[in-house]
C-alpha cells in the first residue's frame, strides 16, 4: 500500500477553494465587527445585541462549514482509495468561480465529482488523482496536495 502524506487542516483550508472563501469571509466579518464595535458607541442595546448575534451565527456557521469540509477531505486522505480521474468538463458559476467535472471509476462503477477550483486550473482531458471513500464511492474529491 502506498504511503500518502496527510496534510494538516490548515493546508487543506488554504487549497480548498470553498472552505478558504468562507474562512476569509468569517475573518473579514469579525474584523468589521471589531471595527464597528470600537468606532461607534451603540445607543440602542437591541441593535448591539442583534449585531453580536449575527456575528456569532456567521462565525459558528462559517467556521463550522470550513471545519467540517476540511475534516471530511482530510478523512479521505487518511482512509480514501486513490484512483485516476479525468477532467470531463470545465465551467464557471454566475460569479465566475471555475470548476472541473472529473470522471473516475471505482470498482466497476463510473462516477463523477465536481471540483471547485476558483480559477481555471485544469484542461479537459487532464488526468488527476481522486480520493474516494470506499464505503460511499460517490463521495470523492480531487487530491489537492501530493
Amino acid at each position: 500500500m502506498e504511503r500518502r502524506r496527510i496534510p494538516s487542516g490548515l493546508a487543506l483550508l488554504r487549497c480548498d477553494y470553498p472552505a478558504h472563501a468562507v474562512a476569509i469571509f468569517v475573518v473579514m466579518w469579525v474584523l468589521l465587527s471589531i471595527g464597528v464595535g470600537l468606532g461607534f458607541s451603540w445607543k440602542n442595546p437591541m441593535l448591539t445585541l442583534a449585531f453580536a448575534g449575527l456575528t456569532a451565527l456567521i462565525v459558528l456557521g462559517g467556521g463550522g462549514f470550513a471545519l467540517v469540509r476540511t475534516s471530511r477531505i482530510r478523512r479521505l486522505y487518511v482512509r480514501g482509495a486513490r484512483v485516476e480521474g479525468h477532467v470531463r468538463r470545465l465551467g464557471e458559476n454566475a460569479e465566475n468561480v471555475a470548476h472541473a467535472d472529473v470522471a473516475y471509476t471505482f470498482g466497476s462503477t463510473d462516477y463523477e465529482t465536481r471540483h471547485v477550483t476558483g480559477k481555471p486550473k485544469y484542461a479537459v482531458g487532464d488526468t488527476v488523482h481522486v480520493l474516494v471513500d470506499p464505503e460511499r464511492p460517490a463521495r470523492a474529491t480531487v487530491q489537492l496536495l501530493d
